[in-house]
């Protein structure tokens, strides 16, 4: 179960969590006396399902949630996620069989805001970002450290304090 540090986040790791274990908690709020937006938190985590769900219609199982939506944070700004896929997966049909199942939502295709922000349309029409991240650039797969993808250390990393934080890893439940 998830359980945050006194900063708010969740200590440094991989937190794995199925999907029904986080709705749980998500109702249950963050714990220690603190409340948080679940109205919202689950609003989130219902678009996130969707899109979950079509990623592993296409082969990607895994997938990682960050952001304030993994701190305690009262009210979260948004959902960023990474998921992980070989390239030749994502270039040879994934990433057009996403797109084929819902052209507005699945654009990667960066825009500014109304904020002046550049960012995916999706994160601007349904507070969730989705980003893919080879399988050939994580750390357990690169051929080098400067092959890791400097997405993951960025999740990986509080925007704030600049120190190492965890983030929530799916977990699928096992039939």
């Amino acid at each position: 179960m998830l359980k945050f540090a006194k900063s708010g986040l969740l200590p440094p790791g991989d937190h794995a969590i199925s999907l029904e274990e986080l709705e749980n908690f998500i109702g249950r709020g963050p714990g220690g006396g603190q409340s948080w937006d679940t109205s919202w938190r689950l609003q989130l985590l219902q678009e996130f399902k969707k899109r979950y769900q079509q990623l592993q219609a296409v082969g990607i199982n895994e997938v990682y949630i960050d952001g304030s939506y993994a701190t305690d944070k009262f009210h979260p700004n948004d959902m960023d996620v990474y998921f992980v896929v070989p390239r030749n997966i994502w270039r040879s049909g994934a990433e057009q069989a996403l797109k084929d199942m819902d052209p507005e939502f699945w654009r990667f295709e960066p825009e500014l805001g109304v904020d002046g922000k550049l960012g995916y349309p999706m994160a601007f029409r349904h507070h969730i970002e989705m980003y893919p991240v080879y399988l050939e650039h994580t750390p357990d797969h690169a051929e080098c450290p400067e092959m890791v993808d400097p997405t993951i250390k960025f999740f990986r990393t509080d925007k704030y304090s600049h120190r190492e934080k965890g983030i929530i890893k799916i977990q699928e439940v096992q039939a």
